[in-house]
């Protein structure tokens, strides 16, 4: 048992050495993710819907897929010896992550608030700041709500014809 014990340090260990360049991405993503169960799970609750399973496990899911891809990413970057090239990749899937979740954490906390008070207008503020200043600050974003998402999405209908 000792052994085993051993074996899974050395490797968690190794992984985390091998992803340090990437840390702090993988640890936003990760408190990003949080934040988005927690307010999901608080806007269920509070609005009377309950708490469901299916959308934790779904939330998990999630974060899986996210981490998975940036760490897939890298690792790819690093052996074809482009690693900054790779962490530049991790950074913008990590900056998209938080424009879109950023979105719906505060989309849960407009639900939340009573309408009127001054901290739902604080959200409404939010919202518009993510929503429209984000965008600019990040092209690559704006560039899919542009022209992307409808290239992509008449790929994706030309394939199922």
């Amino acid at each position: 048992m000792e052994k085993i014990k051993d074996f899974i340090v050395i490797i968690g260990s190794t992984l985390f050495g091998f992803y340090s360049p990437i840390n702090d991405f993988m640890f936003a993503i990760l408190l990003l993710m949080m934040v988005n169960f927690i307010s999901g799970l608080l806007e269920d609750e509070l609005n009377g819907t309950g708490w469901k399973g299916k959308k934790a496990f779904k939330a998990f899911t999630e974060l899986f897929v996210l981490t998975g891809i940036g760490a897939f990413i890298y690792t790819i970057g690093h052996f074809m010896h482009s690693q900054q090239e790779s962490i530049a990749c991790v950074s913008a899937v990590c900056y998209g992550a938080i424009y879109f979740y950023s979105r719906n954490i505060i989309f849960n906390w407009l639900k939340i608030t009573p309408k009127g008070t001054t901290l739902h207008k604080f959200f409404l503020f939010l919202y518009w700041v993510i929503g429209f200043y984000f965008l600019n600050r990040l092209p690559f974003i704006r560039d899919y709500f542009d022209t992307g998402q409808q290239q992509i999405e008449d790929i994706i209908n030309k394939k199922k014809k």
